[in-house]
């Protein structure tokens, strides 16, 4: 590990961590696995750090998708918020994505995780529907209304959005 690096990311406002590695881009592969460090406090700051730098995320993130995906189910809920966050614009191949998808079934049907993280795991949920519509009626069991019951309001109305657009480009029934 970088301890260099971590102390920067330790000790700098989020502004001036996004202006350093904007700033030095020849570092990302450094912060990249920085995601991985022991430390939940440097593993967090480096995650969040990487979802918002400037830089080509699907070139410099791809070669460790299946780490992030492995790390996931571990993380903390903040930390998986982040990271499916970083994930979801990413271009997966069907393998990691199927892994992914995994993932994030199992955080979409555990109703104690935050609201946050689920409507990730519900996008993706989504864009597997999309790409698969074959597992639209397997996964209709998903959008119970018992899926719902601890999302907070705000989370809601945006997956009741997400829901909706989906079921007008017939990728759901509901």
């Amino acid at each position: 590990m970088n301890d260099n690096l971590a102390q920067t990311i330790l000790n700098r406002g989020k502004e001036q961590i996004v202006l350093y590695f904007d700033s030095n881009p020849n570092m990302i592969d450094d912060l990249i696995l920085l995601v991985f460090a022991k430390d939940a406090k440097i593993a967090w700051r480096s995650t969040w750090a990487l979802d918002h730098c400037n830089y080509n995320k699907n070139e410099k993130l791809s070669p460790y998708l299946d780490s992030f995906i492995e790390l996931l189910p571990k993380a903390d809920e903040t930390m998986q918020r982040v990271m499916l966050r970083l994930i979801t614009p990413l271009n997966l191949q069907e393998e990691s994505f199927g892994k992914l998808l995994n993932v994030c079934l199992a955080i979409w049907e555990d109703i104690r995780i935050k609201s946050a993280v689920r409507l990730y795991a519900f996008k993706i949920i989504l864009k597997a529907i999309e790409m698969y519509p074959e597992l639209r009626n397997e996964f209709q069991y998903l959008f119970d209304n018992h899926y719902m019951e601890n999302i907070s309001p705000g989370i809601k109305h945006s997956i009741n959005k997400l829901m909706n657009t989906a079921k007008n480009s017939r990728r759901i029934d509901r």
